[in-house]
């Protein structure tokens, strides 16, 4: 594949992390979920800059890839803009709403990972409007990932990609119940390829109306995340199994996926075949996993390329784009 800019469409948001240090589990009756009233005593509140496209962008940075951000943010975006910045994050495809805060996640995550999100979409709720869309750098895009954000930046975006033929890949994750069937079924069709975990992925096929044969019959690849299990690609009847890499300490799962799919698209853009840009997707994730926060890991490409080999057994060699 050519080298080039990689679009990276979603949401921009302050999470807001909690941990409440035992199980959900053990405080929800699944006889009596007709009624849910639960409360959780959480500690340790830390704020940090997030959002699926921020997320993803960031860590695609430290792979060496140009990422540029599509999404709205609102008026209080000044330090996460200058954060962005610092880390030499393209930010001309942000639409920054005046009337708007930029989105917030309040994220609660019990003992065993599981978490619970609230979710203020503020500035997302106002779409990238079709006329800044149109001066993306069409010519110089080498891939798109549509993830989670406003729904009508989604649909955009991918008819964008679509008239261009630009590959991209459709990441709808929480904006499932947000997208129209017809829309979805839109996305799917035209794009490279399909990522969700095991849930999301039961959600998707059912909101979009379209059965596990027909997607696979639309998209050349399907790829479910499934945590500390790993991952699975399907490529037409082929299924290519992707173990978990090994983190050195399990202290924060939230963007893990985020990490995972620059990773995954990381390895598609300099022309890794779809097992490799899988396992470099569960490298990717591992070090967001060992520090609080989602966009606080860090590591060199050469750092990135020894973990591969100490969990895969093989070389890597990562190309940077900086020079681009």
């Amino acid at each position: 594949m050519q080298p080039g800019i990689i679009i990276v469409a979603g949401s921009l948001a302050y999470d807001r992390i909690f941990n409440y240090h035992k199980r959900f589990a053990d405080a929800i009756l699944p006889s009596k979920i007709h009624i849910l009233n639960v409360s959780f005593g959480v500690t340790d509140v830390r704020q940090s800059f997030g959002g699926t496209a921020g997320n993803i962008a960031f860590t695609l940075r430290l792979l060496g890839r140009r990422a540029l951000i599509v999404s709205s943010a609102g008026n209080d975006f000044q330090p996460y803009a200058k954060w962005l910045t610092r880390h030499q994050l393209d930010r001309s495809g942000i639409a920054i709403i005046k009337t708007r805060p930029t989105a917030a996640a309040y994220i609660i995550t019990d003992r065993d990972d599981n978490q619970i999100t609230a979710f203020q979409p503020g500035a997302l709720n106002e779409a990238v409007q079709w006329s800044a869309l149109r001066h993306l750098p069409v010519g110089r895009i080498a891939y798109a990932i549509i993830a989670p954000g406003n729904p009508f930046t989604m649909l955009r975006l991918s008819r964008l990609c679509r008239r261009h033929k630009t590959p991209y890949l459709f990441d709808p994750g929480q904006a499932i119940p947000a997208l129209r069937s017809q829309d979805m079924r839109s996305m799917i069709g035209s794009s490279s390829g399909v990522i969700s975990n095991d849930y999301e992925l039961a959600l998707l096929l059912k909101q979009a109306r379209v059965s596990w044969r027909q997607m696979q019959a639309a998209v050349p690849y399907i790829v479910t995340t499934l945590g500390q299990k790993g991952a699975l690609i399907y490529q037409g009847k082929k299924v290519i199994r992707i173990p978990a890499a090994k983190p050195h300490s399990e202290i924060d799962p939230t963007g893990a996926g985020d990490a995972w799919r620059a990773g995954f698209v990381a390895g598609l853009t300099q022309g890794a075949p779809l097992r490799i840009a899988g396992q470099m997707g569960a490298v990717a994730s591992v070090y967001t996993v060992e520090r609080v926060g989602t966009q606080t890991h860090s590591f060199t490409p050469a750092e990135f390329a020894k973990r591969y080999q100490r969990n895969y057994g093989q070389l890597l060699q990562l190309n940077s784009e900086d020079h681009l």
